[in-house]
């Protein structure tokens, strides 16, 4: 662990605190209430850190450092099993939830030595951090190796124990081999599953328009938005806002998968030159509106989320900003959690020029979308004629759906909308309009990105989620790059109708965390303070209130041992000959020591009564403290002392006998 994730020095002193049990003698006595504290400090802990880095960086990166750091976490726990006066613990004992009936009695059977777990935690962790070489499975070869060794039957031959093993590392090797390929197919096939914003692919998208039954999208707030023009007089942002972050030209089609969307050049970017604390993307023609914008990421770069006609980035977050042919920008990150201003205005359009590509058509759908092109007469029309017609083929032709059946018998996807299903979501409609845009001449791209038009419910910013991510198509009309949307307008609120009960609560945590995390961005780690002061403040107390109860095993003995005897023989006679001087007005006062209370009466009582009475208590003393450890034999003679002293007391009071003196 210490050899993959760098950290040499923790793991050398927790080596030390491990094994140096071999050579420490002593068990110490942790009652099971104590185990269990610390088991739930342990938690709690381990609880803590894994929130502060799901706010610091985002869920992926906070799962693998969680893992990573959590036998460190655990080791007080470790080291008390270790250092205890028992190798085994009952785990259901150990780990049961607070207010959980209890256990009468402990099932030997149930215990285990929990050291293994732990062990496996560690390879674990190591496993997590290993950094992707032959170092971290030969580490591991020989450790299990040295483990089996002494596991091995008895009796059995060292040269075929050791062929097995390396069968078996031989095996492992392929198997950990075939994990890792599976695990780059996976990522390049899904890579948009698991990150909802900064993991576009500029050069690729993978649409859903093959996807058969419903296609349902998480309630996630992924966007932030705040609308505050430079000017007073200037109206706010119109809704829905489209901002987008990627564009794309070439259709990859296939009557099996789902198309892909790719971009020519995708990946060729061009860095922009930072001014005075930002990046100008090309000159403002009017006052612009200001857009501030709060998202998160789980990598170093994001794809920024745009409006149409934007002119300047400024962002304290973004170490660097490229664009690419087709207008997609990406960013480098100072922090997972990131904010940028952006400025626009309608009037200042993408003048870059269209490409060949732009007006490509896939060659199965070509005849389909020439024929559709030129049964609406589009050819025929100016572009903005053109755009009207096919908003309006759409609009009174097709329907919006989250849920598609399956494609007819050799057909693609979009052969299947256009021609039987003519219902779909939004990766259907800008798909078609691209093609069938471009089929009447006009260039054409396809867009990614978010449609804004849902109010916070806990500030004034409007938000974006996962369920509101969009594609729609960017024509090129005038020499200018604008925006078309043909999906059905009440799209938005069918994906809303879906949206989970729990939604308000889900909103209610992320408005929580991005508040934490505008602290932490300003230098207040508010987070830390808190944990940290409420985890001294239960340490302390927890401390003063047990301080004391742990114990060297041979000092629990004895005093377990003096209890259990103390349990069985009955209580020093003693207190009555206290209880009898008490009710005489001569009483023995809170925490005196008994001695003192001897000494205070002597001058009272007379020396012969005093000596008497001291004669009792030691034995009293004897019998109660030890040594040597008390007996019947001893109670008996300090009953028979006692029984004697009443019985005179008794027949002259105590008055008289001092009188008698």
């Amino acid at each position: 662990w210490g050899w993959q994730g760098a950290h040499w020095w923790i793991a050398a002193a927790l080596v030390a605190l491990l094994e140096a049990r071999r050579v420490i003698d002593i068990g110490f006595k942790f009652p099971m209430a104590e185990l269990k504290r610390i088991v739930t400090t342990c938690l709690l802990s381990l609880s803590a850190l894994a929130v502060f880095l799901f706010v610091q960086q985002g869920a992926g990166p906070a799962i693998l450092q969680t893992v990573q750091w959590s036998p460190l976490i655990l080791a007080p726990l470790a080291l008390a099993l270790l250092y205890s006066d028992t190798a085994k613990v009952d785990p259901q004992q150990l780990f049961a939830l607070p207010g959980a009936a209890a256990l009468e009695q402990t099932d030997t059977s149930r215990q285990v030595n929990l050291g293994y777990a732990y062990l496996a935690l560690w390879l674990l962790a190591a496993s997590v951090a290993n950094q992707s070489g032959l170092g971290f499975f030969i580490g591991l070869a020989v450790l299990c190796g040295w483990i089996l060794w002494y596991q091995r039957p008895s009796g059995g031959a060292p040269l075929r124990w050791l062929t097995m093993l390396l069968v078996a590392l031989a095996v492992g090797a392929g198997i950990s081999h075939g994990l890792f390929r599976l695990q780059q197919v996976l990522e390049e096939t899904a890579s948009g599953w698991f990150d909802y914003q900064g993991s576009e692919d500029p050069a690729r998208t993978r649409t859903s328009l093959g996807h058969i039954g419903s296609l349902k999208l998480s309630d996630a707030i992924v966007l932030r938005v705040t609308a505050s023009p430079l000017q007073p007089l200037q109206p706010p942002p119109k809704l829905p806002m489209l901002l987008m972050t990627a564009s794309y030209n070439v259709l990859n089609s296939s009557a099996f998968s789902s198309p892909s969307w790719l971009a020519a050049g995708g990946n060729d970017f061009s860095e922009l030159k930072p001014i005075a604390g930002g990046w100008d993307l090309r000159p403002s023609q009017s006052h612009p509106t200001t857009l501030n914008i709060a998202t998160t990421s789980s990598r170093d770069t994001a794809l920024l989320a745009l409006p149409d006609g934007i002119n300047r980035v400024e962002s304290g977050d973004l170490t660097q900003l490229q664009r690419n042919r087709v207008g997609t920008a990406q960013a480098g990150l100072s922090r997972r959690s990131y904010r940028y201003r952006v400025a626009y205005d309608a009037a200042s359009a993408d003048a870059s020029p269209s490409v060949a590509t732009d007006l490509a058509l896939p060659p199965r759908e070509a005849v389909l979308l020439n024929d559709l092109a030129r049964s609406l007469h589009l050819r025929e029309q100016r572009p903005e004629a053109a755009l009207k017609i096919v908003k309006s083929y759409f609009a009174n032709n097709f329907s919006y759906s989250t849920f598609r059946k399956g494609n007819a018998f050799n057909q693609s996807a979009m052969e299947d909308f256009l021609l039987r299903n003519r219902s779909g979501h939004c990766e259907h409609f800008a798909s078609a309009t691209v093609l069938l845009l471009r089929a009447a001449g006009i260039p054409a791209r396809y867009a990614v990105g978010y449609s804004v038009d849902e109010r916070d419910r806990f500030s004034a910013a409007y938000i974006a989620r996962h369920r509101d991510a969009h594609a729609w198509t960017r024509v090129y009309i005038n020499g200018t790059w604008q925006d078309f949307d043909t999906t059905p307008g009440g799209w938005s609120g069918i994906e809303a109708d879906q949206a989970s009960l729990w939604e308000p609560l889900l909103d209610g945590w992320s408005w929580l965390l991005f508040q934490i995390r505008a602290l932490n961005d300003a230098g207040h780690p508010l987070l830390v303070y808190v944990v940290g002061v409420l985890a001294l403040i239960w340490s302390g107390r927890k401390f003063r209130r047990y301080k004391g109860q742990w114990k060297p095993a041979w000092l629990q003995r004895q005093k377990n041992s003096a209890a259990a005897i103390a349990a069985v023989l009955p209580a020093s006679a003693f207190y009555q000959i206290e209880e009898t001087l008490a009710a005489h007005g001569w009483a023995r006062l809170h925490n005196e020591p008994l001695n003192d209370w001897l000494a205070r009466l002597r001058p009272e009582v007379g020396d012969t009564v005093a000596d008497e009475l001291a004669q009792i208590a030691a034995l009293h003393t004897r019998y109660r403290f030890g040594p040597p450890q008390p007996d019947a034999q001893q109670h008996a003679a300090l009953a028979l002392a006692c029984r004697a002293w009443l019985a005179h007391f008794a027949a002259a009071p105590l008055a008289k006998m001092f009188d008698s003196q």
